[in-house]
């Protein structure tokens, strides 16, 4: 990505390591700056998001595919991990579970289309995560 000087509203002073970022914080009035991407910076962060995750998108795609015709419940974790990271490539969120509020009406719609039923994680108890997606891949 192209370098880009930006400064400080609050005291002026530049701010460093601020490619790719979407949140600096001023070394020196501890302010907090919300970046915007440019389009361009926009679509790199995005491919490198898909670079970083495209082995266990690869991963659950294989399994989901395999266990299809023998466990559609087990085949559903499947898409539903690599929904989530999909949607990770695209969006700028720390955590994995950020993501529940769009992943989950698209599982619905999933799991009607399998003819079964989808139990959202949070309704499940649980999290997803990147470790969760490793564990379901290990």
């Amino acid at each position: 990505m192209p370098t880009r000087s930006v400064r400080c509203p609050t005291c002026g002073a530049g701010l460093e390591g601020t490619q790719g970022q979407t949140l600096a914080v001023c070394r020196f009035c501890r302010t907090e700056v919300r970046l915007t991407l440019t389009p361009i910076d926009g679509m790199t962060r995005a491919l490198e998001k898909k670079a970083e995750v495209e082995s266990r998108m690869n991963a659950l795609m294989e399994r989901y595919a395999a266990s299809l015709v023998t466990d559609v419940r087990r085949a559903l974790l499947y898409y539903e991990a690599f929904t989530y990271l999909v949607l990770w490539t695209s969006h700028e969120v720390e955590d994995l579970a950020e993501l529940e509020a769009m992943a989950s009406p698209l599982m619905k719609e999933a799991a009607r289309q399998l003819k079964t039923t989808y139990v959202a994680p949070v309704d499940r108890g649980e999290t997803v995560t990147f470790a969760s997606v490793d564990a379901l891949l290990s």
